[in-house]
């Protein structure tokens, strides 16, 4: 399947978490919004990718999966959406936009676009 993503991951502490180039980052505790997009095709299907983001034994590669190996965090869940376009950037500033709504780190998710970041925390847990 083709088209964008969200998942949800709790933050229940504040931890720090070396994540590839980026570098050791701090995450306060709340909640973080990964936006991402499958393309359609077996393992960049999203299907593909979220079992891959779900999966706690894989290669870290992307900056997800930095996070979601970490024992400090849970994965909430996921939202998605089959679509033809490419939405994933715009989901992301949407998002970024939302009431109380931050973009803690410059770049995490984003290497392949222009966007400031495809992670969006919120501190209130109950956005």
């Amino acid at each position: 399947m083709r088209g964008v993503y969200t998942i949800l991951i709790s933050v229940r502490r504040r931890i720090w978490i070396r994540v590839g180039c980026l570098g050791r980052l701090m995450f306060n505790p709340g909640i973080y919004v990964y936006v991402g997009a499958g393309s359609g095709g077996a393992s960049t299907s999203i299907e593909g990718r979220l079992t891959r983001h779900f999966s706690k034994t894989k290669r870290k590669h992307w900056h997800i999966d930095y996070l979601l190996s970490s024992s400090q965090v849970e994965s909430i869940g996921a939202v998605f959406s089959e679509t033809d376009g490419t939405y994933e950037c715009a989901l992301a500033k949407v998002l970024s936009e939302s009431v109380g709504a931050q973009t803690p780190f410059e770049g995490f998710g984003s290497s392949d676009c222009s966007c400031p970041s495809h992670l969006i925390y919120f501190k209130d847990m109950n956005m």
